[in-house]
C-alpha cells in the first residue's frame, strides 16, 4: 500500500514483549549510564513519551511509527546496530536516515531533535 508521505521509523534497541518492556524500565531505573538503547533513554521518561519529543513527532510532515527491533524486516539493512531511524519511501523501500552511532553520540533530547531536524532538512533540499 502506497501513503501519501513518507514514513519515519524509529527502531529501539530494544525487544518487544512484557519480560522486556520490565527488563528495561528496571535497568533504565538502576542503571541508567549503561542502558542499551540512547533513542528511548533520550525520548521517554520513566513512566512515558517526553512532551517535547511527542511535541515534535506530532508536527513532522511525515507518518510516523516506532518499533521494537525485533519486530522488523530491515531486508538488505539486517546487519545494521540500533537504534536508528529508517525512512520508508513511498515505493515502500527502507533507507537508514540515522545510524545507531549518531543517534549515541546526542547527549540530550534537544540535540537529538535538531540532528533529526537537519537530516530531514537536508533531504529534503536534495530531492
Amino acid at each position: 500500500m502506497n501513503n501519501e508521505k513518507e514514513t519515519l521509523i524509529f527502531v529501539y534497541n530494544a525487544n518487544s514483549g512484557l519480560f522486556s518492556k520490565a527488563t528495561d524500565f528496571a535497568h533504565k531505573i538502576i542503571n541508567p549510564s549503561t542502558y542499551e538503547c540512547s533513542l528511548c533513554s533520550l525520548t521517554y521518561g520513566n513512566f512515558r513519551m517526553e512532551k517535547q519529543w511527542a511535541s515534535f513527532i506530532e508536527n513532522l510532515d511525515f507518518d510516523v511509527q516506532f518499533s521494537y527491533k525485533n519486530k522488523i524486516d530491515l531486508g538488505h539493512l539486517e546487519k545494521e546496530k540500533f537504534p536508528m531511524l529508517l525512512i520508508k519511501n513511498k515505493a515502500e523501500k527502507l533507507k537508514i536516515l540515522l545510524y545507531s552511532t549518531e543517534i549515541e553520540a546526542q547527549k540530550n533530547l534537544e540535540s537529538l531533535i535538531h540532528l533529526v531536524e537537519n537530516k530531514l532538512l537536508y533531504l529534503k533540499e536534495s530531492k
